[in-house]
């Protein structure tokens, strides 16, 4: 799961800087299961078809989750979170779960373009620093 997390923060970092350098806006699309990028082309939203930036499944069993925001299968019709060309992203936090007795992996973005990943254990109620074990003060 968190290497789950880890491969879209990088995947997402990576059309950020996109973004920045085509002067192009990209989105951040989810499915229940599923995420991918798109890129504006004149009035057009365009999911990009081509690696790394392709829709990308989860392995079995994975899913991700959204506050207040019911995913379904499939990618959402607009973007949930924007990398702007000037360097500006819209803030998000995505869930990503397996079932009831493992971890929840989460990725906290900020719209300064900070990312960070937390866990909760399947015992407890407080998310944490996946790296430090620490209480987040924030959530």
């Amino acid at each position: 799961l968190r290497l789950e997390v880890e491969r879209l923060q990088a995947r997402l970092n990576l059309a950020c800087e996109r973004a920045e350098l085509t002067g192009r806006d990209i989105g951040l699309h989810l499915g229940s299961a599923m995420y991918g990028f798109s890129q504006r082309r004149g009035d057009l939203l365009e999911i990009q078809t081509t690696p790394p930036l392709a829709p990308y499944t989860l392995p079995k069993d994975m899913q991700v989750m959204l506050p207040d925001v019911k995913l379904v299968p499939g990618l959402t019709e607009k973007p949930l979170m924007l990398c702007f060309s000037t360097g500006e992203r819209t803030a998000l936090i995505v869930t990503v779960e397996a079932g009831a007795r493992d971890p929840r992996y989460r990725l906290l973005i900020e719209a300064s373009g900070a990312g960070r990943i937390q866990r909760r254990l399947p015992d407890e109620s407080e998310w944490r620093d996946w790296r430090t074990g620490m209480r987040n003060k924030r959530t």
